[in-house]
């Protein structure tokens, strides 16, 4: 198959990167929740909606075209398209602007919007508290990557690895932040080796009985690099010359 250059990055002939729109929602809540799970049955979403898979869709689907001070919101996504079908997504936030305060804020207003009760909350606090305290701590300053996920017959083709330099070039060139963060799994070997061949390094992980209990992995490690380090990785280098190719880390 041909090869062709869009935004600095190869990508397939027939595949482009775009910025998300908000006629994108149904396709990101898709992606949200495929992510959430890492490879597992269960993920924070089945935590606090465990009643079907429609509704924890459309709850999703309301946080990533209405809220804005959401992590889910559609304005921080970038997708891949085969002929003007989305394959592929991944987003990124600045975390001194979208705070934990803010994160918590969008799922009361998403909670609200739902009417959900007192006792519709405090049923689902334990598995969701257990999710919670394994969510690694996020520097101020930082450029938070989330949200990764290809439809399953586009996997293993490199488009993960396209997103994931394109969203880091983002943060270099759209924010001031040092920082850059992503966060996996901690028995989801393949998506920290997948990290390591952009630069990023590992930092720490949370455990947590309740959460192994509930979720069948032992907790969530978080990986960073820093605006220095990634600078000198070949493809950003390649794309701060103005370079048309992009070579491998």
């Amino acid at each position: 198959m041909g090869r062709r250059v869009f935004k600095g990055i190869f990508v397939d002939e027939n595949i482009a990167i775009r910025d998300a729109k908000k006629s994108d929602a149904e396709f990101l809540s898709w992606v949200i929740l495929e992510a959430a799970h890492s490879g597992h049955d269960l993920s924070f979403w089945e935590a606090i909606i465990p009643e079907s898979q429609q509704e924890r869709l459309e709850f999703i689907r309301y946080l990533s075209s209405s809220v804005k001070s959401s992590v889910c919101y559609y304005e921080n996504f970038i997708i891949a398209e085969e002929e003007f079908k989305p394959i592929s997504a991944i987003s990124a936030y600045n975390s001194s602007i979208i705070t934990r305060a803010n994160l918590i804020a969008a799922l009361y207003k998403a909670q609200a919007r739902f009417c959900w009760d007192h006792k519709r909350v405090e049923r689902v606090r334990p598995m969701a508290s257990a999710f919670i305290s394994c969510i690694p701590q996020v520097p101020d300053n930082c450029w938070v990557i989330e949200w990764v996920a290809t439809r399953h017959e586009y996997r293993r083709q490199g488009i993960v690895k396209y997103l994931l330099k394109k969203i880091l070039l983002k943060g270099l060139s759209e924010s001031n932040c040092n920082q850059f963060q992503i966060n996996f799994a901690i028995d989801n070997t393949p998506a920290r080796t997948a990290y390591e061949g952009v630069g990023f390094r590992y930092i720490d992980e949370n455990r947590n009985e309740k959460f192994a209990e509930y979720f069948g992995y032992p907790g969530i490690a978080r990986m960073q690099i820093t605006r220095e380090e990634l600078e000198q990785r070949n493809f950003v280098r390649a794309y701060l010359n103005n370079e048309t190719v992009f070579q491998e880390p």
